[in-house]
């Protein structure tokens, strides 16, 4: 019994050296400065990096994420029980949709996405594996994408051309500036690093201050947020097998200064803690004297939220503590295997996509509401065959330490869909939004929401599921999918929601930036675009607009087909009918997010001719004679006349000039006249003619008696007198035209016989070169008229 009772001593007397160890390795911070910092110019100067310009062959196009071996754990989970936070159903409550819907960077060299970004007051800035763009509230684009590399271009150091992956970037509402941040790890000599880059301005375009902070071992998976007294950061740290978790956090005050010497103090590792979140504080400040709370999830024995607490100290950093809090058991949960990523079904393909729900997902999200404070956060479970997201609401009623799970849900609505990758966060209302990814064996890899309005049941999503974009097609390359997705707050309104995730468009990974809020749905509006024209073998590419829509339908009046019909930009190919009626028109409808809400807009397309231009027939004239050409020309947009001889037009570029012809020509007795058209826009064809023009002392047709055509004074200041003699007894012409082959005088002479005379007054055109010309049936004849007073 004494034996018995000195064993138990002895163990509890080593359980607690164990835990006196542990609090006490928990309360040593190691404080660092930043090894290397400088200034850059603005971004918008800076020298940009192109895409896929660096050799990635070390990571095969696939960003490792690495994980600790967890099998044995795995294989023996408590599966005794079932998860009565399953939201079986989605919600009922109508939404509006998305406000912006905005494409993101498409795929790079890399593997998953990482998809982050972060919404101020001017600029929505978005990150990705292994690029970076920036674009204004409404959503056009003002840099990039370029390479992520071009924040940290000439910052010289052991990471000097690396990208390697695992980007952050955060707007700090409280300063107005921005954090962008990735790992080094592939560096020259084997050091691992934090890159950082904190704006000068809120203008994201402009100057940086940059700095890199040193790590012992690999600091995967890095995570952080804003608080009042400093950027904290978590990593998940590995040598050769994980060592656990640090957290950390950096003097924001100093590096918001631009101080060459700001700080970093770091806890840990910690092997019982993986993917440690830290709280990343939206709208309100904290209580005075708040420290920063954190969040591990625990999977294993009894399932919980543990709660930790980091308070620094600026003006004496080695007196930082990091602290546990609180453990609160959760509901119980089942979790897809650690160690195999090929887990979740998509379309048409064996490959499977990585689940990813070994941790919590980013971010951890706090909001002060005064009469409570809150933190939303999210992570995958497995529900049967599917993945669902588990999320919670903590909260601390009393601004002490007594945190509590207020709700938590696990959203795994029964459809054979999969959700998974979520990022959660809570407005000022109280409202919830979560976003993540969807797929299954019936959809392609998608973007969607859903959301809790304020007062709804706790546990339950109640607004609707909208999926923001529907993926074209299957992830064949890998596994890897994700990493995370972010959930961000409007800074101004505090409430509207933003979002950034990865879908399957046609070719490689996609992004989607969304903003949207839970208010009153709002009849949708459509524009199919303005009216337009195609060319008879062109396909007609729409760009029709919207709002407050749920869907899009495209029709056609005509015997055409449309292409991706249900897209704000289809595409139609013209049918026989379209062409034999020159016209189609095309109807966009607009069906919003509840019953009966609709709007339609109908956009007008007519079919232009091809260019066409012919010259006729060859033609004789006598020598000495010019010729006034009257081509068939439609639909052209420019002309060009030219000779094989050494006549002159009176102008080379309008339709119908006069060609006399010169002295080379006369010798050879002929000249080959060719003319060159081109299409009117949207067109772009060509067409060119010609035709043979003969010399005669005699034309070689019936001989007749020539009429003879005077035209005096020349030149003249605005009066004309016309006198034309020997006319013959058949049908005339007499044409006063200018240079361009514009008429300005006509009269069928028919009803002159032998001779005819006229006084014109041309006062009322411009000085410049006319034409005057006799035509019958039989022969030509042209004179020149010059105006100049």
């Amino acid at each position: 019994m004494y034996a018995n009772r000195a064993i138990l001593t002895l163990f509890f007397l080593l359980a607690v050296t164990l835990l006196m160890g542990q609090v006490e390795e928990m309360t040593t911070p190691v404080v660092r400065k930043a090894v290397f910092f400088d200034k850059t110019e603005p971004l918008r100067d800076m020298k940009v990096v192109l895409r896929g310009s660096r050799d990635r062959s070390w990571k095969n196009g696939v960003i490792d994420n690495k994980s600790m071996d967890e099998s044995s754990l795995y294989r023996d989970r408590d599966l005794s029980f079932e998860d009565v936070a399953i939201q079986k159903s989605m919600g009922t409550k109508a939404s509006k949709g998305p406000m912006k819907n905005i494409p993101g960077i498409g795929k790079t060299t890399s593997t998953p996405s990482d998809s982050d970004g972060d919404i101020s007051p001017d600029h929505y800035f978005q990150m990705v594996n292994l690029s970076f763009a920036i674009w204004d509230r409404q959503g056009n684009l003002l840099y990039g994408p370029v390479d992520n590399s071009t924040l940290w271009d000439g910052f010289i150091g052991s990471w000097t051309g690396t990208n390697d992956g695992d980007p952050i970037v955060l707007f700090d509402d409280l300063a107005n500036r921005w954090i962008a941040t990735q790992f080094a790890v592939e560096t020259d000599d084997g050091t691992f690093w934090q890159l950082i880059a904190v704006s000068e301005t809120s203008d994201p375009l402009g100057a940086y201050f940059r700095y890199a902070f040193q790590f012992e071992m690999f600091n995967d998976y890095p995570k952080f947020s804003v608080w009042p007294d400093g950027y904290y950061s978590t990593y998940n740290m590995f040598e050769n097998d994980f060592e656990g978790a640090i957290v950390a956090v950096m003097d924001r005050e100093a590096m918001i200064a631009g101080d060459p010497d700001a700080q970093i103090v770091m806890f840990g590792p910690f092997p019982e803690q993986y993917s440690v979140k830290s709280a990343h504080l939206e709208g309100m400040l904290p209580p005075d004297g708040s420290p920063n709370w954190l969040v591990n999830l625990k999977k294993y024995g009894q399932q919980s939220l543990e709660v930790y607490k980091l308070r620094v100290d600026w003006a004496n950093p080695l007196n930082s503590t990091y602290d546990f809090v609180a453990d609160l058991p959760v509901i119980a949960f089942d979790f897809f295997n650690p160690g195999v990523r090929e887990q979740l079904p998509q379309p048409n393909t064996d490959q499977l996509l990585d689940p990813l729900s070994k941790y919590l997902m980013n971010p951890l999200q706090y909001r002060n509401f005064g009469s409570h404070q809150s933190m939303v956060v999210n992570h995958t479970v497995k529900v049967g065959d599917v993945a669902g997201v588990r999320w919670y609401e903590l909260r601390n009623d009393t601004g002490a330490e007594d945190w509590y799970i207020h709700q938590q849900g696990t959203y795994c609505p029964e459809d054979g869909l999969s959700r998974w990758m979520g990022s959660i966060a809570i407005n000022a209302n109280g409202e919830i939004a979560l976003g993540y990814s969807v797929t299954g064996s019936t959809l392609f890899p998608s973007v969607a929401y859903t959301g809790q309005t304020f007062g709804a049941p706790p546990g339950e999503m109640n607004v609707e599921e909208i999926i923001v974009v529907e993926g074209t097609h299957s992830q064949t390359s890998s596994a890897r999918w994700g990493d995370y997705s972010a959930m961000a707050i409007d800074p101004v309104n505090d409430t509207t929601f933003w979002y950034t995730a990865e879908y399957m468009p046609s070719s490689g990974w996609g992004t989607r930036i969304i903003s949207f809020d839970f208010g009153p749905v709002s009849p949708p509006v459509a524009y199919a675009g303005p009216d337009s024209e195609i060319c008879t073998q062109q396909v007609y590419y729409a760009h029709g607009n919207a709002t407050g829509q749920q869907s899009v339908l495209w029709e056609s009046t005509g015997d055409g087909n449309l292409f991706n019909a249900n897209s704000l930009s289809p595409a139609y190919l013209r049918g026989m009918n379209d062409l034999e009626n020159g016209e189609f028109e095309l109807i966009m409808t607009a069906f919003g997010f509840e019953s009966g809400l609709e709007a339609s807009d109908t956009v007008y397309v007519a079919i232009v001719e091809d260019v066409f231009v012919s010259l006729g027939n060859d033609t004789t004239i006598q020598i000495n004679n010019s010729l006034q050409l009257l081509p068939e020309i439609v639909n052209a947009d420019s002309l060009l006349w030219t000779s094989s001889g050494d006549g002159s037009f009176s102008n080379d570029t309008v339709p119908n000039p006069v060609y006399t012809p010169g002295p080379l020509d006369i010798e050879n007795r002929e000249v080959i006249i060719s003319l060159y058209a081109k299409a009117f826009e949207p067109c772009n064809g060509e067409d060119e003619d010609q035709m043979t023009l003969f010399l005669d002392e005699q034309t070689n047709l019936e001989t007749i008696n020539q009429p003879l055509l005077i035209v005096y004074p020349v030149p003249s200041n605005g009066v004309v007198n016309i006198k034309i003699s020997e006319l013959p007894d058949q049908d005339c012409v007499f044409r006063v035209f200018s240079e361009n082959g514009q008429v300005v005088f006509s009269e069928k002479l028919s009803s002159y016989k032998g001779q005819y005379f006229k006084n014109l007054n041309f006062n009322n055109l411009p000085d410049g070169t006319y034409f005057v010309s006799v035509d019958t049936k039989t022969t030509s004849i042209i004179r020149r008229i010059i105006l100049k007073r």
